[in-house]
């Protein structure tokens, strides 16, 4: 194989969209170095035409370029917003689910001591009234019996 087909010469490497573009501009610009034999044999008028039209070309594939470019980046920029706004709304979720749990949690051990409370405060009395029922009569029965006697001497 030869080393001369491998190589490609410097007019045929392919150009940036930059380059093609600077290229075309000059190229537009160039009419007034042709002379007016050459521009109105129709050759160069239509190389001229063709640049000119390349370049328009160019120009609106690049604005569309640009515009989809915009697009997609207000599109990620969107799915960003969204997706904190789900992962926020799922920690809430989570909040509210371990606040509710919390509160339940809280009500069943109030209600627990509500019903502790209410069974100590029936209880006495029920026994009181049980008591006075079946109990024989007190041998003083002139002298009123204190709830709580004090200890005396006596009796302590």
């Amino acid at each position: 194989m030869d080393n001369n087909e491998d190589h490609i010469p410097a007019s045929q490497t392919p150009m940036t969209a930059m380059d093609t573009r600077t290229r075309l501009e000059q190229y537009g610009a160039r009419t007034s170095t042709w002379s007016t034999a050459t521009y109105n044999d129709g050759t160069e008028k239509t190389v001229h035409e063709i640049a000119l039209a390349l370049l328009a070309e160019a120009e609106r594939l690049e604005a569309e370029r640009n515009a989809f470019r915009d697009q997609r980046n207000e599109v990620f920029s969107t799915n960003r917003q969204l997706h904190a706004q789900v992962e926020e709304s799922g920690r809430a979720r989570l909040r509210a689910e371990n606040d509710t749990r919390t509160a339940r949690r809280e009500a069943d051990t109030l209600r627990a001591r509500v019903a502790e409370l209410e069974a100590a405060l029936t209880a006495p009395w029920d026994e009181a009234e049980t008591e006075a029922q079946h109990a024989p009569p007190a041998a003083d029965e002139g002298q009123p019996l204190e709830a709580n006697p004090r200890p005396t001497r006596k009796n302590a």
